[in-house]
C-alpha cells in the first residue's frame, strides 16, 4: 500500500532552492520525508512535519542532473492515523556569487 510521488523539473538548474506545497486537506503526519534527487549533496533526505496550507523550503541543492523530488506514504509514525499530502514542487534558481 506504498505511494511514492515524484516531481520533475524539466530543466538542470545548477544550484535551485527547492520548495513543497502542503495542501490544505490531508497533511498531518510529522514525519514526511522527501528525497531531493540528482544533487551532489550529501544529505538530500528532509523530513518536514505537514501542517496543511502552507510552503517549506527543503533547501537549497546543486543539481548535476534533471531536479526531482520524491516523498511516499510509508512514514515512521506510519500507524493509518495521520495523512500525508502531495502538492506541488518547484524549484527557483538560486544565484551564486563568486569571491575573489
Amino acid at each position: 500500500m506504498t505511494i511514492n510521488g515524484t516531481w520533475t523539473d524539466p530543466e538542470t538548474l545548477g544550484w535551485a532552492r527547492v520548495l513543497v506545497h502542503l495542501p490544505g486537506t490531508g497533511a498531518q503526519t510529522r514525519q514526511a520525508k522527501y528525497r531531493v534527487l540528482n544533487t551532489d549533496s550529501h544529505s538530500p533526505e528532509r523530513v518536514v512535519e505537514q501542517r496543511a496550507g502552507r510552503w517549506v523550503s527543503l533547501g537549497v541543492f546543486h543539481f548535476n542532473g534533471t531536479p526531482k523530488v520524491e516523498l511516499s506514504n510509508n512514514t515512521k509514525d506510519g500507524t493509518a492515523d495521520e495523512d500525508i499530502a502531495w502538492g506541488p514542487s518547484p524549484s527557483s534558481p538560486f544565484p551564486v556569487s563568486r569571491r575573489t
